[in-house]
C-alpha cells in the first residue's frame, strides 16, 4: 500500500469530509477517485453519507450488510443428458497458519486430475486471518491474503467454489478488506459463494455450503419448515467429518485439509470427500454418495454414505435453525 493511500485512510478514519481530505493532500477529484479505485482493489469496501450542503464522509464498512432472504447463488451447468454431478469437497484449508498442507492440497488436484473430477467445493476458512489462536506465517493481512492468492493450487481444468467463514472475515472486520472481493479480482478459478451461506444450482435443484462466523452464530438463513424437498447442506468448521440427517436436510460435516485437525481433534487425519449426486429425470437430486479419502500416508479410501432424497413430508418435525421444534397438534 503506498504512503498516499496510508494518508487517505487515516483521513478517512479521523471523519474528514472528501474536501477535506483532497484540500489536505492537495488532490484532484480525479486523483481521490483513483485512490478509491485502488483501494477497492485491496479489498477495502466503503460506505458513504451524503450531506445537503454537498459534503460526503466516507468509511470503511467493517461488517456484512444485512444477510438476504436466500443465500448467494451460482449454477454450474451439466450437458442436457447427464444425470450425475461429482465434485470434491474440502474445508478449513487455514493458509497461512504454520498448521497450513499445501502438500495436501496438491494432492487434491492431483486425484481430481486422474478421476476426471472438475469441481472443488470448499467449506470454508481457506485462509487463516490474524485474530485467532493458531500460530501465523504472516504479520499483516495482506501478506497472508497475497500468500494465499499465490500458494493456492490452480490447474486450468478446476474451479474451487468456495464459501467464506469466520477466519475469511477476519480481515474485513478489523481492517475492511473483504476477502471477497480480492479473490473475485484475482483469481477466475476460485469461485466466493459470499460468507457464512450460499448455495449451488445443478439443473433444476441446488445444495447449500455452510460454515458458521462465530460459535454462537451456527444456524442457517433459511427457512427449513418451507422447504418442498430435502436439501444436502456441505458444511466446513467442525474439522472432522460426520453427518446429520434430519427429516428435511442432510447435513454433511467436511473434514479439515491442514494440521489444525490433528491439534484440535484428537491427531485426526486431513482428509477429503468426494461427493456424487444423482438426478432424476425432473432434474432434481436423488440420492448422494459421499465417499471419505484419507490424504496421508497416501491416498485411500476409508469409508462411504449414501442418502436418499424425498419431498418433505408434512408430519415431521419443524426446524428453527438450531433446535427440533415439536409440532402442535392442529386438532
Amino acid at each position: 500500500m503506498s504512503e498516499l493511500e496510508k494518508m487517505v485512510l487515516n483521513l478517512i478514519n479521523e471523519g474528514k469530509t472528501l474536501n477535506q481530505i483532497r484540500k489536505c493532500l492537495h488532490l484532484s477529484n480525479s486523483e481521490l477517485s483513483r485512490i478509491f479505485r485502488n483501494l477497492k482493489n485491496k479489498g477495502m469496501k466503503f460506505k458513504q453519507q451524503y450531506y445537503q450542503n454537498g459534503e460526503i464522509i466516507s468509511s470503511l464498512e467493517k461488517s456484512l450488510e444485512k444477510p438476504e432472504r436466500f443465500p448467494k447463488e451460482k449454477e454450474i451447468i451439466l450437458d442436457r443428458d447427464k444425470d450425475e454431478f461429482q465434485a470434491i469437497l474440502i474445508a478449513d484449508t487455514h493458509i497461512g497458519s504454520i498448521y497450513e498442507r499445501l502438500d495436501l492440497l496438491d494432492k487434491v488436484f492431483d486425484f481430481c486430475i486422474k478421476d476426471g473430477i472438475n469441481i472443488i467445493i470448499h467449506g470454508g476458512d481457506l485462509t487463516d486471518g490474524l485474530a485467532f489462536g493458531y500460530p501465523k506465517k504472516h504479520s499483516d493481512y495482506y501478506s497472508q491474503i497475497n500468500y494465499f492468492l499465490k500458494r493456492y493450487p490452480f490447474d486450468k481444468r478446476i474451479l474451487t467454489f468456495a464459501i467464506l467463514g469466520n477466519h475469511d472475515m477476519d480481515s474485513l472486520v478489523h481492517e475492511g478488506i473483504d476477502l471477497e472481493q480480492i479473490i473475485n479480482n484475482e483469481r477466475l478459478d476460485i469461485v466466493p459463494l459470499g460468507y457464512r451461506q450460499g448455495a449451488i444450482k445443478i439443473k433444476n435443484d441446488r445444495f447449500f455450503v455452510f460454515h458458521p462466523l462465530n460459535e454462537a452464530n451456527t444456524f442457517e438463513i433459511l427457512d427449513w419448515n418451507k422447504l418442498e424437498r430435502k436439501q444436502f447442506i456441505i458444511t466446513g468448521h467442525q474439522h472432522f467429518m460426520t453427518y446429520y440427517e434430519h427429516p428435511k436436510f442432510i447435513k454433511i460435516y467436511v473434514p479439515a485439509i491442514s494440521d489444525i485437525a490433528k491439534v484440535s481433534d484428537k491427531d485426526l487425519p486431513s482428509s477429503f470427500l468426494k461427493m456424487t449426486l444423482k438426478l432424476d429425470n425432473g432434474s432434481h437430486f436423488q440420492s448422494g454418495q459421499f465417499e471419505q479419502f484419507i490424504l496421508e500416508p497416501k491416498i485411500i479410501r476409508v469409508s462411504e454414505a449414501v442418502y436418499s432424497l424425498y419431498p418433505v413430508k408434512e408430519e415431521t418435525d419443524d426446524y428453527d435453525g438450531t433446535h427440533l421444534v415439536k409440532r402442535k397438534n392442529k386438532n
